[in-house]
Parts: C-alpha cells; structure tokens; sequence
C-alpha cells in the first residue's frame, strides 16, 4: 500500500496496520525524515519514533484524526513541504510522558494552563473514547471526570498513566 491509494478512498489505517505494511511505513517514514521530523534511518519499522513523529506531523498541520491515516493525512503527508511546518502552539515544557514512574502531579489548574498539556490529555482520552473530538486544549468543567474514568481504567487494567503496561523489571 501507498499513501497515493488513500486518496479519493474512506479507507482508514491505524498506526498498528501502518506498522504491519512495510512499503506504507517507508514511505510514511521517509515523507517525515523529509520534513525534519524523525532521523534516519528509513527501515520499514514503524515503531515509537516513528508514531510520535507521525503524530507530530498531524499536530503541525493541525490535523486531529485520531492518529489513524486516512485520505486527508494521506494528502498531507504528500503535498506538505518542510518550509510549511510550523509549531502551531508553542512546546509545552511538561509532556505526558514526564509524568511515567514518577510522583509528579498537576492539579486541574495547572492543566488548564499548559494549552499543549492539556490538547495531550484530550487526545489520550478521545483515542480511549472517554472523550469526543476536538482537542482543542481547553479544558472543559466535564473533562476532570474523563480523566478520572481515565485513572480509573488505569487502575484497574494495571497501567501506567500513559495507558500502557508498565515495563517488568
């Protein structure tokens, strides 16, 4: 598969399926080493860094789809050139990664202030369906209860915040 044969088509990938394609994933690959957003090389495994570059590329262009590639993030991908890329919102200086194995806590307000901060946890909850698009980063008087569902299913599921199995030591 191409991202050529996306075009035109309802046709829906996950990152998963990406990463089962080895000529999708080099050519995803190598549109997002082209752009500056992962380094080489381009080796058909579309692993971590290449989801978070992927995933990147979306927020760059201000595309929300749930990290699935279809027809418009196809077109994206092709047509988009690297002078084109530019930070839609500044960095955030905390990720939700930073918060994984450690004791750091962030209370709702603190949150709210942090717009990437919170476009991230609204994306983590829409992809778990806790939450419906868009993510917009501001957070809604509903949305500390997602997050607590969010917790909840963390909880229960053994899981890190990140809404993944912890690493066994």
């Amino acid at each position: 598969m191409r991202l050529q044969d996306f075009l035109g088509t309802d046709l829906k990938y996950s990152i998963q399926q990406i990463s089962q394609d080895d000529e999708l994933s080099r050519q995803i690959q190598s549109r997002l080493v082209d752009l500056g957003l992962l380094d080489s090389p381009v080796d058909g495994l579309f692993g971590p860094k290449s989801t978070a570059a992927f995933q990147k590329f979306q927020e760059l262009v201000n595309l929300v789809q749930l990290w699935d590639l279809d027809a418009q993030i196809a077109k994206k991908l092709i047509e988009t050139r690297r002078e084109d890329l530019t930070p839609s919102t500044p960095k955030a200086s905390v990720r939700l990664q930073n918060f994984v194995g450690t004791d750091l806590k962030y209370d709702v307000a603190q949150i709210d202030n942090d717009l990437e901060l919170s476009r991230q946890i609204q994306i983590r909850l829409i992809n778990l369906g806790l939450l419906d698009p868009p993510a917009d980063g501001i957070l809604a008087k509903s949305q500390p209860q997602h997050c607590t569902s969010f917790r909840s299913i963390c909880d229960a599921r053994n899981l890190d915040i990140s809404g993944r199995k912890p690493p066994k030591n």
